[in-house]
């Protein structure tokens, strides 16, 4: 989720309430993801960096 919404915000320059709308969404997927027991707190925010980073490493290397 964090890797999409990275994606969406940089590629389209979208405004600061739709920046903090995704990425409330991806929060929240990860909130219900340790809330459902499915991942540890850890697992959730490393996702979330590992997303952000590669979401933004693949425009810097493909800007299309």
């Amino acid at each position: 989720m964090f890797f999409m919404a990275t994606l969406l915000i940089l590629r389209f320059n979208l405004g600061m309430q739709a920046t903090l709308g995704l990425y409330v969404l991806a929060a929240l997927v990860g909130f219900t993801r340790i809330y459902v027991g499915a991942h540890y707190p850890r697992d959730v925010v490393g996702g979330a960096t590992l997303g952000i980073i590669w979401g933004t490493l693949t425009l810097l290397v493909n800007p299309a």
